[in-house]
């Protein structure tokens, strides 16, 4: 039985690394008016003994508010795992406790606490267990791109916290992504020390035309051709429509991308150049300094949701034509749900 529970701990452990890793991009399905999980069963392969059920349960603002977690065996079901949750009054989230069933009682095993500036951005991300994990901390600019993400481990000799890794990111002057690279904490110099990332070159209209990985030789880049089994940033993604679209390449160094210019006539007799063979929702003017039209030449659009960087819902509206005004500067997503589905972009608030 020991030896059970102990692979059904190391799966459960990988989800949760995916879903920690990606915590502030999930919170938003959870806040929309669209559809929310109720009830997962997950059926095991032959050679695992259990199945899995979670139950989603939600708070009357919509958000997920816990996640129950029961195991089968020899038809029975049992208690496992319970997860809550718990949000500011902008629906950040502020806490994941996480508790196992031991002895007929929910005993706490992990805890997640995050912080946010006046903005909404997610400043830090802390894993209070025992022996003090590590904690990650966020950085912005002026215009609330994400610059730094530091993991920090705390140092019992030192009483302190001792840096580990991060993730750099620049911007050019149309907030479009330059780069990303993973630095690793030097002791020995005190200093950081590159060792790989991406880098993407943008056209006249913001859209990404090359994208490649990237290995420091301690001297200079250099393309990635191998992939190293220890890469810490294996996708390389390239954004385009000043990053409102990105494209994920699994597993490859280097790609190289052109693109077709599309004139559509918006409800106001403008023209507007989307790129694609297929209509597309478009976004005008973005950047924009309040004043933000939507048009869809393919689908009615049906609801339309403002969310902040951390994944607050802002409003919602049915509105094609949004004033922005009264938002501070910075980077929000939009998601547009049609008949065939949900589509999430962003806009740049000047």
């Amino acid at each position: 039985m020991r030896k059970k529970l102990t692979v059904l701990c190391i799966i459960l452990a990988i989800i949760a690394f995916y879903a920690t890793a990606q915590r502030s991009f999930l919170l938003p399905n959870n806040k929309s008016e669209h559809w929310q999980l109720d009830t997962v069963h997950a059926f095991a392969f032959r050679w695992f003994p259990f199945e899995l059920r979670i139950i989603f349960n939600y708070n009357p603002q919509g958000l997920l508010d816990n996640l129950f977690y029961e195991i089968e065996e020899n038809n029975i079901w049992s208690n496992y795992e319970l997860t809550n949750y718990a949000y500011d009054s902008n629906g950040n989230q502020l806490s994941e406790l996480t508790y196992k069933w031991n002895n007929d009682s929910w005993v706490l095993f992990q805890q997640y606490f995050c912080t946010y500036d006046s903005n909404d951005n997610l400043l830090t991300e802390s894993n209070r267990d025992v022996g003090m994990p590590p904690t990650t901390i966020y950085t912005y600019d002026s215009n609330h791109n994400l610059v730094t993400t530091t993991l920090q481990k705390w140092n019992v000799e030192n009483n302190d916290w001792k840096n580990l890794h991060r993730w750099v990111v620049n911007y050019d002057i149309n907030n479009n992504k330059l780069s990303e690279i993973f630095q690793g904490w030097r002791p020995g110099s005190n200093e950081w020390g590159n060792r790989e990332g991406y880098m993407i070159n943008y056209d006249q209209n913001n859209n990404g035309i090359t994208a490649e990985r990237v290995i420091w030789d301690e001297t200079s880049w250099q393309l990635d051709y191998y992939l190293f089994l220890n890469a810490y940033l294996c996708d390389l993604p390239l954004y385009y429509n000043h990053m409102q679209d990105v494209y994920w390449f699994h597993c490859y160094y280097k790609v190289t991308a052109s693109y077709k210019v599309k004139e559509v006539n918006n409800e106001n007799g403008i023209k507007d150049v989307t790129e694609g063979e297929h209509p597309t929702i478009v976004l005008s003017p973005n950047p924009t300094a309040g004043q933000l039209y939507i048009t869809n030449d393919d689908q009615p659009i049906q609801l339309i949701s403002i969310y902040s960087m951390s994944g607050a819902l802002l409003f919602t509206t049915r509105e094609t034509h949004i004033d922005l005004s009264e938002l501070t500067a910075g980077i929000y997503f939009v998601c547009i749900t049609t008949n065939n589905g949900i589509v999430t972009k962003k806009v740049v608030k000047m």
